[in-house]
């Protein structure tokens, strides 16, 4: 069970670092960003010798991805809102005020949500072993 909170804790900070680093919403302290760097060789070396027993090393690795699957998605999100509104919204009849409502629910979603969800999915691959007492 301890386990399980360390890891919480560790996909939490790795979920952090990379909203701060692409949302610029939060400002972290540099010693934050190169403890989780520190803390994620760390995971990755004692999880590739299965020394923590309570995530195996295919599920951290999953988990992982998730994690970092957060930089393509905002990238690729990026790239496509910039070709959606090149093509589709200078070309259509579409009010102003529409196009900025949906742009600020997407902007929402994107950059807010999606971060949330993936910890939130995290969280339950990491806890869903534990027997309930």
């Amino acid at each position: 069970m301890l386990l399980n909170f360390i890891y919480s804790l560790f996909f939490g900070l790795i979920d952090l670092i990379i909203f701060s680093l692409l949302t610029k919403n939060i400002k972290l302290p540099n010693y934050v960003l190169k403890t989780g760097i520190i803390l994620l060789i760390i995971f990755i070396i004692l999880n590739s010798f299965t020394i923590f027993k309570s995530v195996q090393y295919y599920q951290f690795v999953i988990l992982l991805y998730f994690s970092l699957g957060l930089i393509i998605l905002h990238f690729m999100s990026e790239f496509q809102i910039k070709i959606f509104k090149k093509r589709v919204v200078q070309n259509s009849e579409i009010s102003p005020r529409i196009t900025e409502r949906y742009f600020k629910a997407v902007d929402f979603i994107r950059l807010k949500v999606i971060y949330f969800m993936t910890y939130a999915f995290q969280l339950l691959a990491i806890w869903e072993n534990l027997p309930m007492q």
